[in-house]
């Protein structure tokens, strides 16, 4: 999504310039921040990003009556799945989208949803780790994005195959038993106002 941008012309004498930014030994805590500070409903926001990333992929694609799929929960498979049939990521894109906050390939269109860059870490609000498989060209391709004990955020490959499966994302983040029930309710309130179910 475009962002609308200010202009303000100030004239002033600059004596010295500094650019602003980050020390990496300040990662950790900023890192932390965003985890912890930006979702009031942990559960709700991953839900409703990652839901959100997977129509925005088809939606890019130009298949926005197709409807993305989500597997809920259960004991066996304690994990909620959010899965489109987009274009998929190479692991550069991947790399690069899912490790660096503030990335985001959707700054230049009014068509998606997305444009911050925050949104496809927001499992971690939720849980240290979750992963991320992508479907491309016939190649399935797993990894595992984790909070490390430094409270720094990693992301690895895991595995590599060949596959028939349509090009897409999947990104599965482990769910608590206690909130299984919960997720399911936020869903149905959530999807109840989408043209396309998933």
């Amino acid at each position: 999504m475009k962002l609308d941008t200010v202009n303000i012309q100030n004239s002033t004498t600059i004596l010295t310039d500094e650019e602003i930014g980050m020390d990496v030994k300040d990662m950790p805590h900023i890192t932390n921040l965003l985890r912890k500070q930006i979702y009031s409903d942990k559960l709700l926001a991953v839900l409703r990003e990652y839901s959100t990333n997977a129509y925005d992929a088809h939606a890019e694609k130009g298949i926005p009556q197709v409807p993305i799929k989500i597997n809920f929960p259960t004991l066996v498979k304690p994990t909620l799945d959010i899965r489109d049939y987009g274009d998929g990521l190479t692991e550069e894109e991947v790399m690069q989208i899912y490790i660096k906050y503030g990335a985001s390939t959707k700054r230049n269109s009014n068509s998606v949803t997305g444009c911050l860059g925050i949104g496809c870490k927001s499992a971690f609000a939720y849980s240290t780790q979750f992963t991320i498989t992508t479907f491309k060209d016939y190649t399935r391709t797993q990894y595992l994005a984790r909070i490390d004990e430094n409270n720094i955020g990693t992301i690895a490959k895991t595995t590599e195959t060949r596959t028939d499966e349509s090009n897409g994302v999947m990104v599965s983040i482990p769910i608590k038993s206690s909130d299984f029930e919960e997720l399911e309710d936020k869903a149905r309130s959530m999807f109840k106002f989408w043209e396309v179910t998933p």
